[in-house]
């Protein structure tokens, strides 16, 4: 069983690893980092491990939505 109160520390290092986060501007990248680290989110979002997992990616979504993300070909690099 994984330990609840790392869940923030888990999600970040999961979506830096992801295709959508190498996309995302250094600023971009730094705002959500700094959302899921957050006193706010970290002190607010209760429950199990997965239960926190789950809020997070909710989070993620949205921050994604937030910054124009529109499916697989979101900011893919033209090739030529």
């Amino acid at each position: 069983m994984k330990n609840k109160e790392f869940v923030f520390t888990d999600f970040l290092e999961m979506i830096q690893k992801s295709w959508t986060y190498e996309r995302m501007t250094e600023e971009e990248k730094g705002a959500i980092s700094c959302i899921i680290l957050d006193y706010r989110t970290t002190e607010n979002i209760k429950g199990t491990y997965n239960q926190r997992w789950k809020t997070l990616n909710v989070i993620y979504s949205t921050y994604l939505r937030g910054i124009g993300y529109n499916g697989a070909d979101w900011r893919e690099k033209e090739v030529l």
